[in-house]
């Protein structure tokens, strides 16, 4: 029996510097990418509205619906013997209403630690121990090949001889989700302020165990969601700084999850990890498939987390665009 709660949203969330899973990328680039500048203004604004900050509340009989259609669709998904865990978060954002499902289980991160990493270095940066026009050197990372031709394992392929800007590399860490730019971000930040990841982890009072290895599971379905919240409303970094976060991840390449069945219109700030053990069979180890992002429904922004084991990459997928398809329409008809 799946457990369900509603539970209060922390103000902010720990940035997350525990082993990085060196897990598999989204789709490789046709071209060079194309990196954003952070003093453009965007044409969309992805924090909150300053104008708009008062708290509204949904209907008792709406909420009920949406209560009652996620424990539906969690039910039909947990009786498929090929999803061994799910857990599912929910935030509406003009509310700050939350229902979560299964809210205790764990999971490994992999490549959602791109998003604290993002957070951090932007947060390191805010407080003029770096500059994102820095360059540095980017080092040689093989990433696995044991998921080779999924979607999720293709990687940015057009690294040229030279230094890069940490603008460069925070753009190609979160639109192609390379480790590459990963680790030379996570150099630099040690570099410039050792611990710098674990002091705010600290001041957040929200730290991962450094004992934790990237096969083990050390993170909730509220986490990502946490840091998500935080961008949204400016509250961890500044704003300015989580508008150009968010800008970033609303960039994101994965297309096979959440972007699948949210239309192209609909702008989605959002990030994926995946995580499979090359040295056991998948039974023993499933496949770790997650997605958490805002999508920006009109006028109607909302959280979703969606976190899964099981042994079947297209399943987990489809649980991903299930559950981003049902909120997305119950959001229009809110």
């Amino acid at each position: 029996m799946f457990r369900r709660i509603t539970y209060p949203f922390p103000s902010f969330i720990c940035v997350i510097l525990s082993s990085l899973a060196l897990a598999c990328s989204p789709e490789a680039p046709k071209e060079k990418a194309s990196i954003p500048v952070k003093t453009e203004m965007p044409v969309f604004h992805f924090t909150q509205d300053s104008a708009q900050r008062e708290q509204l509340t949904l209907p008792h009989a709406w909420l009920e619906k949406l209560n009652f259609s996620l424990d539906s669709l969690l039910n039909l998904w947990e009786s498929d013997e090929a999803i061994q865990a799910i857990a599912v978060h929910y935030c509406d954002l003009n509310t700050n209403t939350r229902i979560t499902f299964h809210p205790e289980q764990k999971f490994i991160p992999a490549s959602l630690l791109k998003v604290p990493t993002l957070v951090g270095l932007l947060k390191l940066v805010e407080e003029k121990k770096g500059s994102l026009s820095d360059q540095v050197d980017v080092p040689f990372v093989q990433d696995p090949t044991y998921t080779a031709g999924w979607a999720e394992n293709q990687v940015y392929t057009l690294w040229q001889n030279r230094r890069y800007k940490l603008a460069e590399l925070l753009d190609i860490m979160i639109r192609y989700s390379d480790n590459r730019a990963t680790l030379a971000i996570l150099y630099y930040i040690d570099s410039k302020s050792p611990g710098f990841l674990e002091e705010t982890e600290s001041q957040l009072q929200a730290s991962i165990p450094r004992t934790a290895s990237n096969t083990e599971d050390i993170i909730l379905v509220s986490h990502l969601s946490g840091i998500f919240n935080a961008l949204y409303h400016a509250n961890f970094l500044n704003s300015e700084d989580s508008e150009f976060a968010l800008k970033l991840l609303s960039n994101s390449q994965y297309a096979l999850g959440f972007r699948k069945v949210i239309p192209a219109s609909v702008p989605l700030a959002h990030k994926h990890g995946i995580r499979v053990n090359q040295s056991v069979q998948a039974s023993a180890f499933p496949i770790q498939l997650h997605e958490t992002g805002i999508v920006y429904t009109s006028g109607k922004p909302f959280i979703l987390s969606v976190m899964t084991k099981g042994n079947d990459i297209e399943k987990q997928r489809k649980v991903l665009q299930d559950f981003a398809s049902l909120c997305y329409q119950i959001q229009l008809n809110q």
